[in-house]
């Protein structure tokens, strides 16, 4: 990925306040670091990855599948249901983790 790309990313998600942390992993799975359950939850990873934490069908959502779409098109997207899903919330929330790749 292009760091200019990745970058505008990072910049359009600050304006849009959506949650996310940045993370390397090292010998580990998104299981154990992230609590994802899921396809490929188990998968031992290592690099940089992206956790972005957002309500399902909502505007934020739609916001940032269009940077996504935009700024890292060949980026790959794993889409989990938030291990941090409050009791009291209706709404559904969502993890998405995409790894940032350096580019050669």
């Amino acid at each position: 990925m292009k760091a200019i790309k990745v970058a505008v990313f990072f910049e359009m998600m600050k304006r849009l306040m959506i949650q996310y942390s940045f993370d390397e992993l090292q010998g580990t799975t998104f299981r154990s670091h992230f609590s994802a359950v899921g396809l490929g939850d188990t998968q031992e990873r290592n690099g940089f990855f992206l956790a972005v934490y957002i309500t399902d069908n909502s505007v934020l959502q739609d916001g940032f599948m269009k940077g996504v779409r935009t700024y890292l098109d060949d980026a790959v997207v794993y889409k989990y249901d938030s291990p941090y899903q409050e009791k009291d919330v209706l709404d559904k929330e969502l993890m998405y983790i995409i790894e940032i790749k350096n580019e050669d």
